[in-house]
């Protein structure tokens, strides 16, 4: 699942081709090559959340750090090569979407430093946490039958080819939105959102002072019987306009407000169309109940399989 998203989603976040056969895939970049760029990733994932906190090539950190300063030279170089290439679409990428707002707005939020970073942190985000979303809903579909039946009247009823899905399609299916976000609530693979307060304020009588950081966790926060009806059931309705559950600072999955995850809505496109032609093509069972890493983000252990057979 990692290897899929990794694949499909490069192209839709820098408009760079990962095809090695095309001579002009990585003309004008720092990398050669697909695997190239997976394997200086995958040393930067391993040292972002490493132990030891010493700069040296001896220690998962140190070589984290160096594939980092790696990645953003990468960054520099494609957003270099994207203003050489003329006149920006904001609707190719998300990519050009970051750089035709700088454009509109110099002095607006979008500054180099910004745009560079956005694009180390989805990328992150395309490999490891949409998997880990996709691989989750997977698993609660199968633990909760009735809800695919719902699912799959819900996307064949939209839509009978499955080589292509429309945007207006994709808005349609309502249930199946409400199905991502309740696995989002029941099994976030973020397992912290960090801020560092600016300045000093006072919150329900206590003191939080400038250069504390505070830190929200998904896990909790989306348990809460305070905020959702019986937070133990996987119940996707919760989402649905009846009951209007999961408003903004109390369902955090992408977290909230100014801060809020860019990439939000790029995640749930994803999600709804490779679980709708899973839904279309796919009846599958469990095997038994899965073994979850937790940290540094929540995933099914790759050892897990299920049950999957083609629809008839």
């Amino acid at each position: 699942m990692e290897k899929i998203c990794f694949d499909v989603l490069v192209p839709l976040l820098l408009g760079v081709s990962l095809n090695d056969s095309e001579r002009t895939s990585f003309e004008g970049l720092p990398l050669s090559s697909k695997a190239e760029l997976k394997a200086l990733y995958k040393t930067y994932f391993d040292g972002f959340y490493g132990l030891l906190k010493w700069k040296s090539r001896f220690t998962a950190y140190g070589r984290g750090l160096k594939a980092r300063a790696a990645l953003i030279d990468l960054m520099r170089a494609v957003i270099r090569r994207r203003r050489q290439e003329g006149p920006i679409n904001p609707t190719a990428d998300f990519l050009s979407m970051m750089l035709a707002g700088q454009q509109e707005n110099p002095d607006g939020v979008f500054s180099d430093d910004l745009i560079e970073n956005q694009c180390l942190l989805q990328l992150w985000a395309s490999h490891y946490e949409i998997s880990a979303l996709i691989c989750s809903l997977i698993y609660q579909l199968g633990r909760h039958p009735q809800v695919v039946r719902e699912e799959q009247a819900d996307v064949m009823g939209i839509q009978s080819n499955v080589n292509r899905f429309e945007p207006d399609h994709l808005k349609q299916m309502l249930f199946l939105e409400a199905t991502i976000k309740e696995t989002l609530r029941t099994l976030p693979p973020s397992s912290t959102a960090n801020r560092r307060l600016t300045k000093s304020v006072v919150l329900d009588g206590v003191l939080y002072e400038k250069g504390w950081v505070l830190i929200a966790e998904p896990r909790i926060a989306n348990m809460m019987a305070d905020h959702f009806h019986k937070p133990e059931l996987f119940d996707p309705d919760r989402f649905g306009p009846e009951r209007g559950e999961g408003k903004m600072y109390q369902f955090i999955a992408f977290g909230g407000g100014v801060h809020a995850c860019l990439g939000a809505q790029m995640a749930m496109v994803v999600t709804k169309v490779f679980a709708s032609h899973l839904l279309r093509l796919f009846d599958w069972k469990l095997t038994g109940s899965a073994q979850f890493v937790q940290f540094p983000l929540r995933k099914i252990k790759d050892d897990y399989q299920i049950d999957i057979a083609r629809r008839v």
